[in-house]
């Protein structure tokens, strides 16, 4: 599932900008099957022609435990109260423009494009 790894590797990417560590192995595992259930949902409901910010919006809830799990797993990685919020707002605003990329990434492929 190289869309699946696309999608994790921007989310570690966006994950360690802040601290500028990689995330703790548990964080990276709470990742992976975030993203896993994304590229799933992508791959079972996107027809082509739904707008991906809308298709984004109701693949949300169907991930919203694995995000939650991947978000908390982000936000423990923070030592202060500050860092916490901060991460929580990175992971938070993210969420759907993860989703997106992910839409744009698997019709790009379906057309014979790289992503």
């Amino acid at each position: 599932m190289r869309l699946g790894m696309k999608l994790v590797v921007a989310a570690l990417i966006l994950g360690g900008c802040a601290t500028g560590q990689r995330p703790s192995p548990s964080a990276a595992s709470a990742e992976k099957v975030w993203g896993d259930c994304v590229v799933a949902a992508v791959i079972r409901m996107d027809d082509g022609r739904t707008d991906p910010l809308s298709l984004a919006h109701g693949i949300a809830p169907q991930c919203a435990v694995a995000h939650n799990e991947w978000s908390e797993a982000m936000i423990k990685e923070n030592s202060t109260p500050q860092g916490q919020d901060a991460a929580r707002e990175r992971v938070n605003s993210s969420e759907i423009q993860f989703i997106t990329s992910a839409i744009h990434i698997h019709r790009s492929k379906k057309h014979g494009n790289k992503p």
